[in-house]
Formats: C-alpha cells, structure tokens, sequence
C-alpha cells in the first residue's frame, strides 16, 4: 500500500527513548509510587530472549510489560529505539514514519539518510518496500542488532497493513534489528515459521504474574513490617499474581475486620489506594472503549437496588 510522503510530518509524538528516571532500576519492577520489587530472573529471561532473537510478551494491562522490557533494556546497557503505538499507527506509513523517528533518536546517525530520502520523496511511499530497504540497510550499518520496542501494540490489532510491518520486523536477519512486542491481546502476525525455529520467544500473564514471595516482599515494601501468614495467603489468593492487584491490596490498610470473617478483598481502601484505581481503570481500561461500550461498562457497574447489605 501506498502512503502520501512525509513532508509535513513532525517526529517524536508516538515515540519515546528509554530514560533515566522513568520509574525503574536495574532488575527491579516499580509496584506503586516510590516501590520497587525485585526481579532479577524475570529480567535476565528477557535480556536472554532479545539476545537470542524477538520477544513477544502478551498480557492484559497492569500485568508490567511495558516495564519489564524497561528493565532489560537498562540492564544490557543497549541502545532502543522505542515506539509507543496509536490510533494512528494502524496506518502503515505513519507506522514506518516513527519507526525511523524512534531509530533516529535511540541511535543517533543510523537512520538519518534514510528518513532525508523519505523526506524528499516525491510522491507516495511504498510502506512495506521501504520498510526492506531501511532493514537492509541497518543490517550493512550496524556492527550490534538494534533493539526496536514495539509497545501497546494492541492498538494495531486488525490492521493488517500495518501488523504485516511488525512482522517484517520480526523477520528481518538478526544482524539488524531484534524486536520486542508488548501487547495486551494476540495479535496475527504470521510468524509460525520463526517460532518453530525457535527466533522469537513469547511471555504471558503466567510468566509475569508474582510469585507468592514476590508478594510478600510487596508487602513489606509499601507496609513497611515483615507480613507473612494470613496477609499473604490473602493478597495471593485474590489478585492471583496480577501485579496491580497486588499493589493495589498492599496498600490497603491493615485488614482490622478478620474477626467478623471478611477477607481481605472486603476491606475499604485507602485514599490513595482508591485514586491510584480510578486513574488507572479510567486511563486503561474505559479510556481505551468506544462510547457505546464504555457507557455500558459504567452502567453495568451501579447496582440497580441499593440494600444493607450492598451498602455494608
């Protein structure tokens, strides 16, 4: 498909390079305002993945994608170019457009000619020709594969123009780019010939949820006292690993109801606990819906009857 030239494009809206002071330290996962947890092997197992080829890591939001691809990316020290999907992504050329922004940025001089000849294109630009040429030319420049990070890549979930891009990506030799995909819902990429060759790995929820130790180092971390015991067997028991949910129950205040029989889900949160939860169901979750479903989820959310016992 054919895309208008770029002329009138400003680079670096969808992009963004991987900073110090983002919220994360070298194998550590950030759980809530000022706390990290530790997760050495989760980290090492992605840096191994990207140095053995792609990565794709499929789970839905507050799962911590977006931050473990930070954290491998900090621990190998390499340079990223970084893409953070929108709307108007599902466009293949604009895709293409900030791809060479995002490569132009996390290293500096590899791109440059070749984003001045799309510049100065005359015409239209073929997306998924230019997009080999770009390939075959990083593949002749760079000494070290380039990592490009595709995040919040559901966005392009069902444009196949655009998806086909991503999978050029991840075909492409290794000498020239490694690629890693975070994505809240499986995406057709067509890719089964690199996973039978064993060229891209793939994370899911089960690989990123924590671990009962790691929620209990949660706990102490954002309660600040050694929790073990019930507190534990609870948070596990109902966020199930979510690493949101986990954050979210830690900072609960302490379960003062136990001997009435409620659990720990019951307990009312705490102020800050509660914003925390409205930003982010609003900014990922109801932001993300059309208006048709995001007033059915608003509605389906209001009990019809208010009784004692809803109230209590």
């Amino acid at each position: 498909m054919s895309h208008p030239g770029p002329a009138a494009y400003t680079p670096g809206a969808a992009t963004r390079p991987v900073q110090e002071g983002v919220g994360f330290t070298a194998g550590a996962q950030r759980v809530g305002p000022e706390t990290l947890i530790e997760r050495p092997r989760l980290v090492a197992e992605v840096d191994e993945a990207l140095r053995r080829g792609s990565l794709l890591v499929t789970a839905g939001p507050g799962f911590g994608k977006t931050t473990i691809l930070e954290l491998a990316v900090r621990k190998a020290g390499r340079s990223a170019a970084w893409i953070a999907c929108t709307e108007a992504d599902r466009d293949p050329g604009r895709l293409l457009l900030d791809l060479v922004a995002a490569i132009r940025r996390g290293m500096p001089g590899a791109a440059d000619a070749f984003a001045e000849r799309l510049a100065t294109a005359p015409g239209e630009i073929d997306a998924a020709a230019a997009t080999d040429q770009l390939l075959a030319e990083l593949e002749e420049l760079l000494v070290d594969p380039l990592l490009v990070v595709i995040d919040d890549a559901e966005r392009l979930e069902g444009a196949e123009d655009a998806l086909e891009l991503i999978a050029k990506l991840l075909r492409a030799p290794d000498a020239a780019v490694r690629v890693g995909v975070a994505t809240r819902r499986q995406l057709q990429l067509r890719i089964g010939k690199l996973h039978a060759a064993g060229r891209v790995a793939e994370l899911g929820e089960a690989d990123l949820a924590f671990s009962a130790e790691e929620s209990a180092a949660v706990l102490r971390l954002v309660r600040g006292a050694d929790r073990g015991g019930s507190d534990v067997e609870d948070v596990v028991s109902v966020a199930q690993g979510w690493p949101l949910g986990v954050a979210l129950l830690a900072a609960r205040a302490p379960d003062h109801r136990r001997e009435r029989g409620e659990r720990i889900a019951t307990a009312a949160p705490n102020g800050a606990s509660l914003v925390a939860l409205h930003a982010y169901l609003l900014e990922e979750v109801l932001d993300s819906l059309d208006p048709h479903l995001r007033g059915a989820v608003i509605e389906s959310s209001l009990p019809h009857r208010i009784t004692p016992a809803a109230v209590e």
